[in-house]
């Protein structure tokens, strides 16, 4: 098996999840990916998997996996809608002013990576593993200027 096989294989079994092995014996060219699994990648429940990554707060895995099984995901799929590019529009509203935030993010982002931050002004007002978790934090304090809420990948 090469290396960009079980590259794409790793991609799937970084977080635990059980993905059937691929045959031992069988060598598969990258252009046939037709039994890599032990079974058709057309039929791997890619939608699931994507659902799981974004469930746990692993956005950037989820966009990855996404683009990998873009085609094989129908159209009208929710998953399409939610990973999407953003929309923006222009507007002459400024908003507050976030550079001690960014600063706070750019002096402590090591510290406290995979988490879920909450920041006001310079200064961390809840952290956690999850963004549910998160807001339940924040929901029980009162804050001058509502936080900026980041994930640290």
């Amino acid at each position: 098996m090469s290396a960009s096989e079980l590259s794409f294989i790793g991609l799937f079994n970084d977080h635990g999840i059980d993905v059937p092995p691929a045959p031992a014996v069988r060598v598969v060219k990258n252009s046939d990916a037709e039994g890599l699994m032990g079974g058709s990648l057309k039929e791997f429940p890619y939608a699931d998997l994507i659902r799981d990554h974004l469930a746990h707060g692993r956005i950037s895995d989820a966009h990855k996996l996404f683009e990998l099984a873009r085609d094989l995901i129908p159209a009208e799929s929710k998953l399409s809608a939610v990973l999407a590019p953003p929309k923006t529009k222009k507007s002459d509203k400024r908003d507050m002013d976030r550079s001690a935030e960014f600063r706070w993010l750019d002096e402590n982002s090591t510290k406290f990576r995979g988490q879920w931050v909450a920041l006001v002004g310079g200064r961390l007002v809840a952290s956690s593993d999850t963004l549910k978790k998160l807001l339940v934090r924040l929901d029980q304090g009162v804050f001058e200027i509502n936080p900026l809420i980041h994930h640290l990948d």
